[in-house]
């Protein structure tokens, strides 16, 4: 199954790769691949006509180049995301933009995918809901760090308020792993 996989170390001794990314139980979480079944995953996708090698991306921090931080940056993404505009669009002489929903579009996307529960309540994607809380989780520490450095008032309480949001979420996904386990239908009224 192809799909997308952070892999951020080696172990020589054990020859297999350390990755981040939802594990066989839909769980999210540290995996251990083993390099032999990293080859035969892409021997696989190769044979089938499904291994892209522009979808290989290797990314490396270059201590040499400074990475200021640009509040411009910031604005901008915050009106792409209200907007539902494709952030990507900005990025089209690196790269093709990528085509999909944006922003607080994706909320639609969201709340149409819960609802199929309803109909096939078997269907239990955890990933959904662990994205929407990793947003929340990423956007409050920007804002921690937006008060830190004064662009935003503290006193005006934007990051406490925000709090809620990000407890909001977590509780979503942790009723969606509830539901999973119990395979209670009433979790989903």
């Amino acid at each position: 199954l192809l799909h997308e996989l952070f892999i951020y170390g080696f172990d020589d001794t054990d020859a297999c790769v350390s990755s981040l990314g939802f594990q066989d139980r839909g769980d999210f979480g540290i995996l251990k691949i083993s390099c032999d079944d990293l080859q035969r995953a892409f021997d696989a996708s190769a044979k089938n006509n499904e291994y892209d090698p522009d979808g290989l991306r290797i990314f490396a921090l270059d201590k040499i180049v400074s990475y200021a931080f640009d509040i411009h940056v910031v604005l901008e993404g915050l009106e792409d995301y209200v907007l539902s505009q494709n952030t990507s669009e900005r990025f089209r002489m690196l790269a093709e933009p990528i085509d999909g929903v944006f922003g607080l579009a994706t909320y639609r996307c969201l709340i149409e995918a819960c609802s199929q529960l309803f109909v096939y309540p078997e269907w239990y994607d955890i990933r959904p809901l662990h994205i929407l809380w990793e947003h929340k989780v990423c956007m409050l520490a920007r804002i921690r760090y937006l008060e830190s450095e004064k662009y935003l008032n503290v006193a005006d309480g934007l990051g406490n308020l925000y709090v809620t949001v990000e407890v909001q979420a977590r509780t979503l996904r942790m009723m969606m792993l509830k539901l999973r386990v119990s395979r209670d239908t009433e979790i989903l009224k």
